[in-house]
């Protein structure tokens, strides 16, 4: 698990990253699932300077780019080969969680399916966009 591509202090909360990935290594370890199968990484989000908001729901809305527009990427977990001939599923937390949230769940779906879990846009290791509302109507 690398941390390299990521700023040193998670902006919100004051969690360094090193803590936070130290943090999630256990999860992973309490989870039963081969290190080897665990996978995470950042997948940029192509936009411009726009309200990310206006976009959340696009069909576009992820994508891998080599020069991203923007700042802003969603952080993703693979368990297992996507080329193993197992279906995949994707879970996605709910508000105020992160994908490691399902850490118990790990194990036992990943004997039966290639799991994807991403960290929703401003939670877990996800990126937190700048917004330029500046007042509670915006």
């Amino acid at each position: 698990l690398s941390i390299a591509m990521l700023g040193k202090t998670n902006v919100w909360t004051g969690i360094s990253h090193a803590k936070l990935q130290k943090a999630e290594d256990k999860l992973v370890e309490l989870s039963a699932v081969d290190p080897a199968l665990f996978k995470s990484y950042q997948v940029d989000i192509d936009f411009d300077d726009e309200d990310y908001l206006a976009h959340s729901f696009a069909p576009s809305f992820f994508c891998r780019s080599k020069k991203p527009k923007s700042s802003n990427y969603i952080w993703t977990y693979e368990i297992g080969d996507r080329d193993a001939g197992k279906p995949t599923v994707v879970m996605i937390h709910g508000y105020g969680l992160s994908a490691m949230a399902f850490y118990r769940a790990f194990s036992k779906l990943s004997e039966k399916y290639h799991v994807i879990l991403i960290d929703l846009l401003g939670f877990g290791r996800s990126s937190r966009p700048q917004f330029k509302a500046t007042t509670i109507e915006e």
